[in-house]
């Protein structure tokens, strides 16, 4: 008997000591174990009661051999103890006493056989994780009042994130049949190995994460992978920043993980998951910190960098779909950053028949239109209605009926907010208002004398001065912290160490707080963020500021090993501490990070941060002038990346103001006018943003700075290229590679050449621009820069295609397109395909034009560009006119107007307004045909679209014959070929011929109409325009045209590429 005890003992001690607790004696047939003492952890309640499961199972086994059914009661308490060792004489006995021993001991004779009975106390902490069942009231010797507890069922398996509601009362969802019915349909597509895409929408309190979590706990799938991340207030700063909590908790990677350690785990996390290749395991480690020389992503343009991070990590998503079912909810959406907005729509987009739900929710203030075709189902929630605000307070107090008054009162100061109601009560709780006699609440004096705050935020504030002095202050320390946060940060910060742990589960008690489970420890957060507002509100700002620079030490002393993890977090808390130094240091490191990411929209906020810092209240020494005039310069170039050219040239402006002004500063000074020249061109203001260059230019000649004086002749070619004066724009760059060559960078006159032989093709000069290609080709290839490479090879492909050598043409497009297939270069494929469309319609193959376009915007919808799918839906449209399937064509010209309101591109827009005269020309409205044009013309004049002057005369001219207006069509059509002549494009010149040919027909003059005719048709066989030469072979046929009836054909722009 003897042996058969001691092996009980040792498995109940190993049990113990598994999860972390200690074996404080052994009391005749029973041991006194305690968690907490000597060491503690966030979550010992849960560790009890999962040891006393191990503990029954384990003796469960000693007994089976001798087929003895064995078997324990255990009592488990929370409280105060007094643990240390008592010495009588030479015997020390270490043991632990206090009222919370008694009660667990009460606790642990009432228990049954193989029962273990839990205090309510116990079962607040840990009702997330376990299945309990409740028991009567238990009276024991020596406590005056019965011991609610509750018998444990069995473990939940997995966390549930769940508020506690009510004092010890649990209530269920209510009022939300219709909405968690809706929920649960589209969410048993994951069941059927589909996806689904919910979005719920709702004011703040509402229920929209209670209804969530309500549906995830009745998804009846073992293997499911819940991801899920909420964002903050201050999230917009905070790159990718839901993403990357998404991203940790699938690799099981821990905020405090040292760079080998992470590195370890995506190598863990990824293998065997379907699609995943090194690619993605690069783009992994970049987003979670691991930034390093060695990844090829931190060696490529942002804007690059940004499509392979959100791309890959997409991909790993995906890749664990092909396993299993996965989950991912966003909570707060409307506070995320742009990158993370910009990857759920990806991500909801790409779905296809993989089993993934995606949930995001939202205020109704975010406006977003998804993706087409992901589908989403919208539930909007509202207040709950006054018969189900009834049922909620009843079963908030667990009671059948209350008073009349008191529920009206309630009902009208709350309107059916869930939240508000929930709070309402804890208020009246708190305040001692409600009390509980037996099972029952009653008032504890009259509803006239009662109280009631009227908004939700004084109820919380109410609940908040009901506080004892220190709790209060260490809830406002957590709030400083943000809505959610690590025990270890709130240590530091406040300044109640010894009893901190009792405060934080008194304010866990009190629902001020929940707690969540992380991988090694536990998260708190406030159970609401109203709750989490109204509580930093209440600090003044100087203790704010106290605090946050004591959170910013905390960081920096805690992740001392990466904190570049964590530089945006840094920023912020400086940013509103007192350390104007520190703020400055983490706003510019912040800032770095966010270029490398791309994120310029948090970019622009951190950086106008700066720039106050600087400005406001840091002195104006040279190293923080400096400081301020490179921060302007990025600010600037941030607002030019997200298309407001305007803030962006006034930005620059204010930089060169500031560099002027510096003993060291005429560098900086040169870069700004050299930027201010790129946004002036954009908004069309040629002229100023040649002096702009002039002025750069002096600057760097007298500095000596060759590179310098390369951006500003390449700048000034794409000036001249706008203005349509391509003879001016070759000049300078010629300049530009006679300065490469001789600095003997070949990268940077490879880049020159393909510019140059842009401007040389649109000149005329073909002979020219082929050699240059090639040359600017040849040092790509030796460079190893396939980019390049795809970039020349396209161009070399639209000079073949000028000349009308359609077959090497297609072959060059060709090659190109599997180059930038290859390398990921999108705009280059968009680019090839909408080129080798052109091809195939300029021989007069319609039907493989189309093909061409519709594989583009098919692209667009994976991989967004409405640039590209706008530029393809225009010339789809012409090349169905030419079909004769005028059916179709004004869905495509809407959609194409469509992407280029989306994609900001007036040239889009143009080509769009081009792509309608054309089919409202062929449908004779002649009237609506003229405004269009005339439109697009006031367009292209005003923007300094060279390529379509000319066409768009052309199409005038058209429009004009057709309303037998002959004397303004003949101004037009010699206003066309003028612009063709001067753009050197032969096609162009061959069509406005041919246009020509009939407005001498109109006007009587039959033979110079068939001479222009016969000259068009020679220059249109020279260049190999199947489609021209059709047209005036029949028409010559036909005894040339014997009514001047309209025959246009489109004339579609293709896409070069300046690399």
């Amino acid at each position: 008997i003897r042996e058969l005890i001691n092996r009980c003992f040792e498995k109940m001690t190993e049990a113990v000591d598994r999860f972390g607790g200690t074996v404080v004696n052994f009391l005749g047939d029973a041991i006194l174990a305690a968690f907490g003492a000597p060491r503690a952890h966030e979550d010992d309640p849960e560790r009890a009661i999962r040891a006393a499961l191990d503990m029954i199972e384990g003796v469960r086994k000693v007994g089976r051999p001798q087929r003895l059914d064995l078997g324990l009661s255990v009592g488990i308490h929370a409280g105060e103890v007094v643990v240390g060792g008592i010495s009588v004489g030479d015997r020390v006995d270490f043991t632990a006493f206090g009222d919370a021993v008694n009660t667990a001991s009460r606790l642990q004779n009432v228990a049954g056989f193989r029962e273990i009975l839990i205090s309510q106390r116990v079962y607040q902490q840990v009702r997330h994780a376990f299945e309990f069942e409740n028991r009567p009231p238990a009276f024991v010797k020596n406590k005056r009042e019965p011991i609610i507890n509750y018998r444990v069922v069995g473990s939940k398996g997995r966390l549930l994130r769940r508020p506690l509601l009510g004092h010890g009362i649990v209530t269920r969802l209510i009022g939300r049949d219709r909405e968690l019915a809706r929920l649960d349909k589209t969410a048993q597509a994951l069941s059927k190995g589909r996806s689904a895409f919910v979005c719920i929408v709702g004011e703040a309190g509402v229920g929209k994460t209670r209804l969530a979590w309500e549906a995830r706990d009745r998804l009846r799938l073992g293997d499911l992978l819940w991801l899920e991340a909420g964002c903050v207030s201050f999230g917009a700063t905070i790159p990718y920043g839901p993403v990357l909590c998404l991203l940790r908790a699938a690799l099981g990677i821990d905020e405090s993980d040292p760079a080998d350690r992470v590195t370890e785990k995506i190598e863990k996390g990824t293998h065997g998951v379907k699609g995943v290749r090194q690619k993605t395991r690069d783009a992994l480690a970049y987003l979670l910190g691991e930034v390093s020389s060695q990844n090829p992503l931190s060696r490529i343009h942002p804007k690059r960098r940004k499509e392979s991070l959100i791309g890959e990590s997409i991909r790993y998503i995906k890749g664990l779909a092909a396993k299993r079912p996965v989950a991912v909810m966003m909570d707060d959406l409307h506070w995320a950053d742009p990158l993370s907005v910009e990857w759920i729509d990806r991500l909801v987009g790409e779905l296809g028949n993989l089993p993934v739900l995606a949930i995001c929710l939202y205020r109704p203030m975010f406006t977003r239109k998804w993706p087409e075709g992901s589908r989403p189902t919208l539930i909007e929630i509202g207040e709950i209605s006054d018969r189900d605000s009834r049922r909620l307070l009843l079963e908030l107090l667990g009671v059948s009926s209350l008073s009349v008054a008191l529920v009206e009162k309630i009902l009208k100061r709350t309107r059916g907010n869930p939240f508000f109601i929930e709070e309402l009560i804890y208020a009246l709780l708190d305040s001692s208002v409600l009390k509980r006699r037996g099972n029952r609440w009653e008032l504890a004096r009259g509803i006239e004398a009662t109280e009631i705050p009227d908004t939700l935020r004084n109820v919380v504030m109410a609940r908040i001065d009901l506080l004892e002095v220190r709790l209060r202050r260490v809830l406002q320390c957590a709030a400083v912290i943000g809505r959610g946060f690590r025990y270890e940060v709130l240590e530091y910060v406040t300044d109640f160490q010894a009893r901190l742990a009792e405060y934080v589960y008194q304010l866990v008690d009190t629902h001020f707080l929940i707690k969540q489970s992380l991988l090694a420890e536990w998260l708190y957060l406030f159970r609401h963020v109203i709750a989490h507002d109204v509580v930093y509100e209440t600090l003044l700002k100087r203790r704010r500021a106290e605090f946050h620079g004591k959170v910013g030490k905390c960081i920096e002393s805690l992740y001392s090993d990466h904190l570049e993890r964590h530089y945006e977090f840094l920023a912020h808390h400086y940013y509103l501490s007192n350390d104007a130094q520190k703020a400055a240091h983490y706003l510019e490191k912040a800032a770095e990070k966010l270029e490398r990411l791309y994120a310029n929209e948090a970019l622009v906020e951190t950086l106008e941060r700066l720039i106050e810092v600087l400005d406001k209240r840091l002195p104006k020494t040279n190293e923080y002038t400096r400081m301020r005039a490179e921060a302007l310069i990025r600010l600037a170039r941030a607002h030019y990346f997200l298309g407001e050219y305007e803030a962006s040239a006034a930005t620059y402006q204010r930089a060169v103001r500031v560099a002027d002004h510096m003993t060291d500063g005429i560098e900086l000074a040169a870069v700004a006018r050299r930027n201010i020249a790129d946004v002036d061109r954009i908004l069309g203001r040629h002229g100023r943003a040649l002096r702009h260059l002039d002025r750069a230019e002096e600057i760097w000649a007298r500095a000596g700075d060759s590179k310098g004086r390369l951006t500003v002749y390449n700048s000034r070619g794409v000036i001249y290229m706008s203005r349509g004066d391509y003879v001016q724009a070759a000049k300078s760059f010629r300049r530009g590679v006679e300065l490469a060559r001789r600095e003997g960078t070949p990268d940077v006159l490879a880049n020159v050449l393909n510019d140059l032989g842009i401007a040389c093709l649109h000149a005329g000069r073909h002979k020219e621009a082929l050699e240059t290609f090639a040359e600017a080709l040849g040092l790509m290839e030796e460079l190893g820069d396939k980019r390049g490479m795809a970039a020349a090879l396209n161009n070399l492909g639209m000079c073949h295609e000028r000349l009308g050598q359609f077959e090497l043409a297609l072959n060059h497009y060709g090659r190109s397109f599997e180059l930038a297939q290859k390398t990921g270069y999108r705009y280059a494929m968009l680019a090839n395909l909408i080129n080798i469309g052109q091809c195939y319609q300029y021989q007069g193959d319609n039907k493989a034009a189309i093909r061409q376009f519709r594989r583009v915007v098919r692209m667009t919808k994976a991989l967004p560009n409405d640039y590209a799918a706008s530029l393809a839906l225009g010339n789809w449209a012409t090349n169905l006119v030419c079909l004769g399937h005028n059916n179709e064509v004004p869905a495509r010209i809407k959609e194409a107007r469509h992407r280029a309101r989306a994609s900001g591109s007036h040239l889009a827009r143009v080509n769009a307004d081009l792509a309608e005269v054309f089919y409202v020309t062929s449908q004779r409205k002649y009237s609506n045909a003229e405004h269009l044009a005339q439109k697009a013309i006031a367009d292209i004049e005003q923007h300094g679209y060279v390529d379509y002057h000319s066409l768009a005369y052309r199409y005038l001219a058209e429009v004009l014959l057709g309303k037998k207006n002959s004397v303004a069509a003949r101004r037009a059509v010699t206003r066309s070929l003028r612009l063709a002549e001067k753009t050197g494009n032969p096609r162009d010149r061959a069509w406005v011929m041919w246009t020509r040919a009939r407005v001498e027909l109109s006007q009587g003059r039959l033979s110079q109409a068939h001479s222009v005719a016969q000259e068009a048709r020679k220059l249109a066989h020279a260049i190999g325009d199947r489609a021209l030469l059709e047209t005036i072979d029949a028409a010559l046929r036909e005894s040339f045209l014997r009514s001047p009836k309209n025959d246009d054909r489109p004339h579609g722009r293709d896409c070069a590429i300046s690399k």
